[in-house]
């Protein structure tokens, strides 16, 4: 099961929103997301030296006391981007393909409740990995209500068949590379006036269309975290 933690350090904020995905026989089971705070702070607020930043599932009025949870998903199959909603950024909370288990996918607002602009920087980092589950896996980003062909899609480096690149040849997306063995992304954004908010969503999917999605990522796990860290703008 996933775990989500919260801690301080070198004077920024630092928020960790956990997704845990097991693979046996092509399902992906176990996906997870959550923001849990310690008891005696507001849940989804992190507060350090002034800087307040929200995690917030509600388009107006953030409410500290809120709580942001995603249950579970058990049994998500291989897809393609191609066949998810296009318009999945709209609304907040969980987007998670329960029914056809084809795909995560969450979205919040982060909110800067600051009295001052902060910079912020946000990682999906890998945790935990065992198998080749990594070689098919895909993460987005999108910020705002952008479709999902807007976004920004990490991956590893694709293999090719015989000469041939069928994720080229059957889909119409580019990726970027994961930026180590760790870390699939690191985002940067400067100058995050006060009273602001961005809308981020994460969604993550095994790309059928990948050569090396076959029986070499049975039983595979991985768990991933997105860790938000933020501190005044300089």
């Amino acid at each position: 099961m996933a775990q989500e933690r919260q801690t301080k350090k070198k004077g920024v904020v630092w928020y960790s929103l956990v997704i845990a995905t097991i693979v046996t026989s092509f399902l992906l089971l176990g996906v997870f997301a959550g923001c849990r705070k310690p008891s005696e702070e507001p849940p989804n607020v992190t507060v350090e030296g002034n800087v307040q930043l929200y995690i917030s599932m509600k388009e107006d009025d953030p409410d500290p006391s809120d709580r942001i949870w995603v249950e579970g998903m058990s049994e998500q199959v291989p897809t393609t981007l191609a066949e998810i909603p296009a318009n999945l950024t709209q609304g907040l909370g969980d987007k998670t393909d329960r029914a056809g288990r084809t795909y995560f996918a969450f979205s919040y607002y982060l909110m800067n409740l600051s009295e001052f602009a902060i910079s912020y920087e946000m990682c999906v980092n890998i945790e935990e990995s065992k198998g080749n589950i990594l070689d098919a896996l895909r993460v987005m980003v999108i910020e705002g209500d952008k479709n999902v062909s807007e976004g920004e899609v990490y991956a590893k480096p694709e293999t090719t068949f015989e000469g041939r690149d069928l994720l080229t040849e059957n889909t119409n997306y580019t990726t970027k590379a994961f930026v180590s063995d760790s870390m699939v992304c690191k985002r940067n954004a400067s100058n995050f006036e006060k009273g602001t908010k961005i809308k981020q969503t994460l969604l993550v999917w095994i790309e059928g269309w990948d050569i090396d999605c076959n029986d070499s990522i049975l039983a595979s796990s991985v768990k991933l975290s997105v860790s938000i860290t933020g501190s005044k703008a300089s």
